[in-house]
């Protein structure tokens, strides 16, 4: 149904992370019985039909993807962060320029310790692209991820020279758009053992 904005659209997973609060990587947790948050995710974003996906990782996840033998998706490639400690506008810019001569397109940021997202979040998203600007899925007005970012807005990210600063300052100088969703889960962060508890019980 949404083809036609979908082939024009990429996505970024942000799992550079050490994860200190939960003290194991969060791409790896499980989010089924033989599926990780990273394989959930990836497998969301496969049935959406999207263009390419950037998966950021930090250089010990980035070995041990390898160790736990998760199969990557065909338009799915991973990127290697040396420097997570340079937050998340950092990852976001090296996971642009992976994308070579596609990167300026509407572009999902997915951060992997939310792996709720859902195929009906995506569409509605894809279906109010902004331009110059990025949308944001909300419930009850309070916004949530993942968020979708508009071309010339990725563009701009990508050639801002100054990686050291803060996404959420960064993006206030767009217009935003809110979409309000019945998934209350896009607000769900799992940062710590007592977060992952409250959600999954395997």
């Amino acid at each position: 149904m949404y083809f036609k904005i979908l082939k024009k659209v990429n996505a970024i997973i942000l799992a550079a992370g050490n994860s200190q609060r939960m003290n194991f990587p969060k791409a790896f947790l499980l989010f089924e019985k033989e599926k990780t948050f990273l394989e959930k995710i990836l497998e969301t974003y496969q049935l959406f039909d999207i263009q390419r996906i950037a998966v950021v990782l930090n250089e010990k996840n980035y070995h041990l993807f390898f160790q736990k033998n998760i199969s990557l998706p065909q338009n799915a490639f991973l990127v290697k962060n040396l420097f997570p400690e340079k937050e998340k506008f950092y990852s976001l810019k090296i996971g642009l320029e992976s994308f070579s001569q596609n990167y300026f397109e509407n572009t999902f940021l997915q951060p992997v310790d939310n792996p709720f997202v859902d195929e009906k979040t995506l569409s509605l998203l894809a279906e109010n692209v902004v331009e110059n600007g990025f949308t944001v899925p909300t419930f009850q007005q309070k916004g949530g991820h993942p968020i979708l970012i508009h071309r010339n807005v990725v563009k701009k990210m990508a050639e801002t020279k100054d990686s050291a600063i803060s996404l959420r300052e960064w993006l206030k100088n767009f217009e935003r758009k809110n979409i309000e969703v019945k998934n209350p889960l896009i607000l769900c962060n799992i940062n710590t053992l007592q977060d992952y508890q409250q959600h999954f019980c395997l």
